[in-house]
């Protein structure tokens, strides 16, 4: 691993790291993500690793589908991770307002900003209704892994270790779902929330299972068409949803809730989830009775 020469290519940029893509023999599978300092010692980013680590092997013996944690290394006083390439592409995008900042900054004129923002917005759409497509003929199998996963990472480590946005989650037809950027630190808060009582148990698996519903939803929400008429709205950019693509995405949310349901997650729980985090925002009450209503094919496509 990281035999050399090898170099590295960034790929992309968080809050607390840059990840870069790997070129060098033997290094076709991995990446590595370069920590920012922002005052953290050695000390505490160590720490961090081997807290990373353990989480991350316990989750993967459970079968939970994230990117295996190898190692880490200090070069030049920069503190490196070493880990399994994820496999598949973004779910949906979700940084729409920063790359819209990058193009206005790197543009010469008003004009050629506005008209690279409008083709980019185009081709988002363009993409969304190709990866609806492509979800709604995914099998059955790739979806309950993804919520059997999630419900063991919420089990283990409470909601609040995930940043559930759609650029954290990656789809391929070969691989399925897989899961990035766990942040671990929150276990401590969830370790803390519940006492081992028969009556606080009850209530931790409840939240448990809402919880699941919860980070489920979250990233599909993105390709919602009141999500692109914000960021239209934001930007004046001329836009209205198509009938397609409206009958689309209430056709995928359709298959979220059957999937969720076919896992074993009660009807009235998946249903009280949706309607308290999205009603009123991506869809209306109307709406909403009109998806639950929509006939399923064995496949999971609704008609």
């Amino acid at each position: 691993m990281l035999k050399k020469p090898y170099s590295l290519k960034l790929i992309g940029k968080g809050i607390e790291k840059e990840c870069y893509i790997v070129s060098g023999e033997g290094c076709e599978n991995i990446v590595v993500l370069k920590y920012y300092r922002n005052c953290i010692s050695n000390y505490d980013l160590i720490k961090n690793y081997f807290i990373n680590s353990v989480c991350n092997k316990n989750l993967l013996k459970k079968g939970v589908k994230i990117p295996k944690i190898y190692r880490f290394f200090i070069k030049d006083d920069e503190f490196y991770e070493v880990q399994e390439k994820a496999k598949g592409e973004v779910l949906f995008v979700s940084s729409f307002l920063a790359k819209v900042k990058k193009i206005i900054n790197n543009s010469c004129s008003f004009e050629e900003a506005e008209d690279k923002i409008n083709k980019y917005f185009n081709l988002i759409v363009q993409n969304n209704q190709k990866r609806f497509d492509e979800l709604l003929n995914a099998p059955s199998e790739h979806f309950q892994i993804l919520i059997k996963s999630l419900h063991n990472i919420v089990k283990e480590y409470g909601y609040n270790v995930f940043d559930p946005h759609p650029e954290n989650f990656l789809y391929s037809k070969e691989n399925g779902f897989q899961i990035i950027d766990l942040n671990y630190e929150f276990r401590i808060q969830n370790d803390k929330i519940f006492q081992n009582t028969t009556k606080e148990n009850c209530k931790r698996e409840q939240e448990i299972i809402e919880d699941t519903c919860k980070v489920f939803f979250h990233p599909f929400i993105f390709a919602s068409y009141d999500v692109l008429s914000d960021w239209a709205d934001t930007e004046d950019i001329d836009y209205e949803p198509s009938e397609d693509y409206k009958k689309e995405f209430k056709n995928l949310t359709k298959r979220l809730i059957d999937e969720l349901i076919i896992f074993g997650i009660p009807k009235e729980v998946v249903f009280k989830t949706f309607e308290d985090e999205y009603l009123g925002y991506s869809f209306t009450k109307e709406e909403f009775n009109e998806i639950i209503n929509l006939k399923s094919n064995k496949k999971g496509k609704t008609r």
